[in-house]
């Protein structure tokens, strides 16, 4: 009786063993065929690039410099070489290239974002929040303010705290705000439309004199001082 229950069993092993290897021998051409499509043949090549996040940059022009090469075998594209190239793009903050199978590559811009303008020899350009000069304009855009002092001059801690305060403006300043001087990087003054000035101090606390200024605004005068947020004065 035992030899044979033992006599049957042999060929169950067997069986699943064959079974086994056979399945095996299936994913592993299945594996193969996919890579020889995916690397080797059209079925997964790019045929088309998706670009998101512009706003002041063009979608021909980043594609112009990104340069993907149309046709070529999306898993075998080098990404960071586009990367790279659309990254030293001036305007450029971030940027992300993908996959997206089966034909696409994805490109997502993260552009500057200027918070001021600036003149430099004659040309004004626009400076993000990190004092880069990304982009020259014919003349400042409306509700954005200029900066009278290069962060790259001979006075660059003043420049740099009147950048920061800038960039820290809420919308509702930045566009009354018609130019920002500083003659240290505690003496920052805000030059407001309707001839009024503001005194506003250091690059520190911008928030809470911001606030304080939104009351303040509501005195009449042309003169006023939130550079101690707590104890602001209008004249």
């Amino acid at each position: 009786m035992a030899g044979k229950l033992a006599s049957k069993l042999v060929p169950e092993r067997m069986l699943r063993r064959q079974t086994y290897t056979v399945g095996g021998a299936i994913v592993l051409v299945i594996a193969i065929v996919l890579i020889y499509l995916a690397g080797f043949t059209s079925a997964f090549a790019v045929k088309k690039v998706s670009v998101t996040g512009l706003h002041r940059l063009t979608r021909h022009g980043v594609l112009a410099v990104a340069k993907v090469p149309m046709g070529k075998p999306l898993a075998r594209l080098n990404l960071k070489p586009i990367e790279q190239r659309l990254a030293a793009i001036p305007g450029v903050a971030r940027v992300d290239v993908k996959r997206a199978w089966p034909n696409t590559v994805r490109i997502v811009v993260t552009e500057r974002t200027p918070v001021a303008s600036i003149n430099r020899s004659g040309t004004i350009w626009l400076v993000d929040g990190h004092g880069v000069a990304f982009q020259r304009v014919a003349h400042t855009p409306h509700g954005l303010p200029r900066l009278t002092a290069d962060p790259t001059g001979s006075a660059p801690a003043a420049a740099k705290a009147a950048m920061h305060v800038a960039a820290d403006l809420p919308s509702w300043l930045r566009t009354r705000t018609i130019t920002i001087t500083a003659a240290t990087q505690n003496s920052v003054t805000l030059h407001l439309t309707k001839g009024r000035t503001v005194t506003w101090g250091g690059d520190d606390r911008d928030g809470d004199k911001a606030q304080s200024l939104q009351a303040l605004l509501k005195q009449s005068g042309t003169e006023y001082d939130v550079s101690s947020p707590k104890v602001v004065a209008v004249r």
